[in-house]
């Protein structure tokens, strides 16, 4: 159970934004300068979360950090409204 929290939605938006991939170090020194609060250790568990949810992707590089990026949801979008069509025509058709 994981509530809301704007520094998650902070760095969600910034991966959004981002089309570098940006390990959690580079993500870190981004999000620090709209919160200078913020601690490392809340980035990562706010990473992991994200990661869990499969809002964010981790992308494993051969040499050096892990890399972030903002999951696209349009597939699953378009594939919902493709479900919605195909549903409404076999009740149309079944009558």
């Amino acid at each position: 159970m994981n509530n809301y929290s704007r520094q998650r939605e902070v760095i969600l938006d910034i991966l959004k934004n981002n089309y570098t991939h940006p390990t959690a170090l580079e993500l870190y020194e981004i999000v620090h300068l709209k919160y200078p609060k913020i601690s490392k250790s809340t980035l990562y568990r706010n990473l992991n979360i994200l990661v869990n949810k499969g809002l964010v992707k981790s992308i494993k590089v051969l040499h050096g950090a892990n890399r972030f990026d903002y999951v696209t949801v349009i597939i699953v979008i378009l594939l919902v409204k493709y479900v919605d069509v195909f549903l409404i025509w076999i009740i149309f058709f079944s009558r």
